[in-house]
Parts: C-alpha cells; structure tokens; sequence
C-alpha cells in the first residue's frame, strides 16, 4: 500500500506544511520499506511513475511477484487522465464527484482482466450515496446520452436469479438423462456440448455475484437494505458437483482434440476447483460420523444406514474415478475386507486405492509390453508436458519388447500384421496410457 497526492509545499501555512512534509516522507521511507526503490521528496516524480508501472504491472514490473505488488492506492485528485490498468478493480471514494470528474474516475476500473477474473469494475462510494447515485446517473445521461446498455454491470440479484434460472436447465438435461444427481455425464457428445454452453453461462453470472459479495451461505440475497431479496436455489455442493463434470469434460474435450474432433468450449475457470479442499473435508467428516457410529457400541441398524446415504449423496462432488474408489472402499468396509485406521481420513483412502490401482495398471502394461518398468512409472508419476519432452518417452519406447508386444496385438486385434504396425500401435497405447490416464485395453481372452 501507498499513496500519491499533490507533493507541493505553501511556506505560509506553517505547522500544516510542516505535518505534510513529514507526511511525504514517512510515505517514501515506507515504500522503500515494503519494495526498495529509494526516493526522497525532490524526486516525487520518479516515485509517482515507479508506482503506476507497478501498479499496472507494466515495463520492468511486467512480471512482478505477488509480495511486490501493489494492492491499495490512497490517491488525492491522482491518476484521473493518463492512467490505464486493467489491474485496478475497485475504486473506494469518499467524496463528491461530478460530471467529467466522475466519468474519469470511475474509467479507471472499466479495462476489463479476463470474464472469470475481473468481468467489470467495481465502485463504491460512501460519502452521500443518494447525490452520488444522482450525480452518477446526471452524468452518464449527458456523456453516454442515456444510453446505459453496457455500461452498468447486472446487480446481484439479477446475477442470482441468473444463476438459478441456467442452473435449472442444467438439471433438467441431467434429468432427461436418467443422472439425477449430476454424478456423470451423459454420453451423447451434443448433449455435454449444450451443458458446456449453459455452464459457460453460468459462470459469468456466478463470477459476477462473487465479485459482488455473494455469500453460499445466504439463502436470500438483495443489493439493497430493506428490498426483497432473491433465493438462492443453488447449493454449493451442486456448484462443485457441476464444476468436477465440467473438469470431466475439459479432459474429454483434450483427448477429442487430440483426435480431431470438436473440443468443448466450457470457458470455466477450473482453478475454482480449489474448492475441492472443502469439499475434501466435508466428505470426511461424514465418513468420520459414520465409520465411528458403525465402531460404536451397539450401532442401530437403521441409524447407520441414514450416515451411510448422507455420506453417498455426496459422492457426486467427487470426480467419477474417484467415486469408483470411494463406493470400492465403502464395499470394503461393509464386507470386513478393509478395518478402518484411526486418524486415516476418507481422502487418504482415495489416494490409497488410486495409487494401488495405478500399480495394477503399470504392472498390465510391462507384463503386455515388457517396458521398463522404473522408466514407465517414472514418466507417469512426473508427466512431462509434451510426450516426448526430454527424451524419457524415446527410452521407454525404445524398451518395447517385440515379441510380447505382437502377442497383445493379436488378442487385441485378432490377426497378424508387420512389426511395423504392432510396435506404432504399442507406442500409442503407451502415449494414451501416460498422457491421458487410458487404460491399456484388454484382449478378447482377458475379457472373457
């Protein structure tokens, strides 16, 4: 944090002048406190361009590590002309302004960051709201010449009622589907196309009401004391539920992509799968409350299964290979096979069966391609970002071994071919198996 404000000096006024000196100084020290660069008062100017290149990470600050930035800036009559950035996000005021004034401070926060990030800027004023609202829609009558359309973000309980109108017709394609808790996709590859549109949709709305303040745990919300709020039909467990199919999707898209085929345009922001984390620790205590009333003395019957579909209806928030696993432990436990460690949480289950099962599937593809085995799981659990970066997935093919390699290709197959085209095909099973988590295909004898 900083500040900027005009750094002249009156001689007349005194103490005043003298608290203002002092005042320039302690803001120079602290800045060079917090980032480095060291100014003193004769060199305002530098100190002034130093801080709007960092504040619009623009030339040396292009690249500038989140402990160098500039989060606030307290500015006087500053920055109203000459001064874009599409950094700057809210715009705090606490005092009047009009007309031309008002337009080009209230521009600052119009450059818009990206639609999941920062889709519009966000000004607040707290000093006279009702003549701030007045002198807002004066001015843009006269500069926009009435015509607000676009300019003038939809408010929060338009972004709700958005939200729960497109979430609804989400769920009727779900439905339709035979998927009443949205726990996979359908097959049909139009449909997902149209669940990737309106969740695109979806997000700009819920991207717009977070910036605004939404809240998942405000059933009703309104922008204004005293109004009717709108409902909130959506829960955050249906949110992430429908932001793991997207995640889902996105991976499909990739391998439709790399096919030649159409890849979804979902337009979501995955990083909010961050909130898995909480999701993570939901699902745990409800495994928790089960697994210790089941170890409980004399467990009901009935009670335990209740914790049970509580835990299972939850289920749908996990990614569909962690379902698997999940119900595969679940099954464990029912049927003796798997006794429950203290202090081991659901999760860690998860991340222990996946990981066996991924040996499984390492171990199926040396025993039909005889790889090296220290190569392949070296390469699957460091993925390189393009399959043949560095060299590693030359090596591995390179190991191939012919004869065990023609043995799969027939079971596969069911004919003979030229070594040519068996080692083409046991290097793309190979490729699929790393880069996209495929499971080496069966053979016809496997199968049966």
């Amino acid at each position: 944090m900083t500040s900027l404000f005009d750094k002249n000096l009156d001689d007349t006024k005194g103490e005043q002048s003298m608290d203002k000196e002092r005042g320039l100084v302690e803001i120079l020290e602290d800045y060079q406190h917090q980032f480095g660069p060291d100014f003193d008062i004769a060199r305002w100017p530098e100190f002034k361009k130093d801080v709007t290149r960092r504040l619009a990470h623009k030339e040396n600050y292009s690249q500038v590590e989140k402990e160098k930035q500039l989060d606030l800036l307290i500015v006087v009559d500053q920055l109203l002309t000459g001064f874009d950035s599409k950094f700057v996000n809210t715009l705090y005021l606490d005092k009047l302004l009009d007309y031309q004034n008002l337009i080009q401070a209230f521009s600052r926060t119009n450059r818009i960051y990206n639609r999941n990030e920062k889709p519009f800027g966000i000004i607040r004023y707290y000093r006279s709201p009702h003549t701030m609202k007045k002198n807002m829609d004066d001015a843009f009558a006269l500069f926009a010449r009435k015509r607000e359309d676009g300019i003038f973000a939809n408010k929060l309980p338009s972004n709700v009622e958005n939200m729960n109108q497109i979430f609804e017709q989400i769920q009727d394609i779900f439905v339709a589907n035979g998927i009443l808790d949205m726990s996979r996709l359908p097959e049909d590859e139009s449909t997902q196309a149209r669940i990737a549109q309106l969740t695109r949709k979806f997000q700009e709305s819920y991207t717009s009401a977070r910036l605004q303040g939404f809240d998942w745990n405000k059933v009703v919300v309104s922008d204004e004391i005293g109004k009717d709020g709108i409902e909130v039909k959506v829960t955050e467990k249906e949110y992430l539920t429908l932001l793991m199919r997207c995640n889902e999707m996105a991976k499909r898209g990739k391998e439709r992509n790399r096919a030649g085929a159409f890849a979804y345009d979902i337009g979501v922001n995955l990083s909010a799968i961050q909130n898995e984390k909480i999701t993570a620790e939901y699902l745990d205590r409800k495994f928790k409350i089960w697994t210790d009333y089941r170890n409980g003395k004399n467990p009901i019957k009935e009670r335990e299964e209740e914790l049970l579909k509580e835990l299972e209806k939850n289920l749908s928030t996990l990614s569909e290979d962690d379902q698997n696993l999940a119900r595969e432990i679940i099954r464990d436990i029912e049927t003796g096979r798997l006794e429950v460690e203290e202090g081991k949480t659901f999760r860690d289950y998860i991340a222990s069966y996946g990981e066996s099962r991924k040996n499984r599937e390492i171990r199926d593809v040396v025993e039909k391609l005889g790889v090296d085995e220290e190569k392949l799981r070296d390469l699957v659990m460091n993925k390189p970002k393009y399959y043949k970066e560095g060299g590693r997935a030359i090596a591995l093919e390179n190991s191939i071994d012919d004869k065990l390699a023609r043995i799969y290709y027939q079971r596969v197959h069911h004919r003979e071919d030229t070594n040519l085209q068996v080692i083409r095909y046991a290097k793309k099973v190979l490729k699929e198996f790393i880069m996209y988590d495929q499971p080496i295909p069966f053979g016809e004898e496997e199968e049966k």
